[in-house]
């Protein structure tokens, strides 16, 4: 097992959130050492922290479950989380599209995309922010879509009942 790039700080923060609760500093250099199952590198003292923990804790829940020894705990919620990014790009594309094909074809481009291949498989917090962005907007799409479909019967009604808008402004 070995930590690659900005593992270096969340796998090993993830860890510690899991043990003490809260990001403990590292000892320097402790990256071979981590990824050999020693972590006598941690001490109790709380770490500069510059990340919201939501990502961390997301990784911790990869390493409770499949070890901390495990550099496929650390990185198994990252790929969990590109994968549903995957399925949201798709979705996302569908309802924009309005084709199944168009929509799979977006899940697809990013699917096969290298960086978000590289962010899914590695320990790190971009996956999770564009996946709760993907999940942020499509949201926004089913909000429009309720709204548009509440303004469409409101009309309706205004139009069936008086022939006209009540108000010149439409309904509220």
């Amino acid at each position: 097992a070995r930590i690659v790039f900005d593992e270096t700080y969340y796998v090993k923060q993830a860890y510690s959130l899991l043990t003490l609760g809260y990001e403990g500093d590292w000892a320097d250099e402790q990256d071979e050492a981590f990824a050999s199952g020693d972590y006598s590198g941690l001490s109790t003292d709380p770490d500069y922290v510059v990340h919201p923990p939501l990502g961390k804790w997301l990784i911790a829940i990869g390493m409770r479950l499949l070890g901390t020894e495990s550099m496929v705990g650390w990185r198994i919620s990252g790929a969990v989380a590109g994968i549903i990014g995957v399925l949201l790009v798709a979705r996302i594309g569908r309802r924009l599209l309005g084709s199944t094909l168009l929509g799979a074809t977006a899940g697809l481009l990013l699917a096969v995309d290298g960086m978000h291949i590289v962010m899914s498989r590695t320990g790190i917090l971009d996956i999770f922010v564009s996946t709760l962005v993907l999940a942020a907007f499509g949201t926004l799409l089913l909000d429009r879509e309720q709204s548009r479909r509440r303004l469409a019967a409101r009309v309706a009604d205004d139009l069936a009942t008086h022939g006209r808008l009540r108000d010149p402004w439409g309904p509220r």
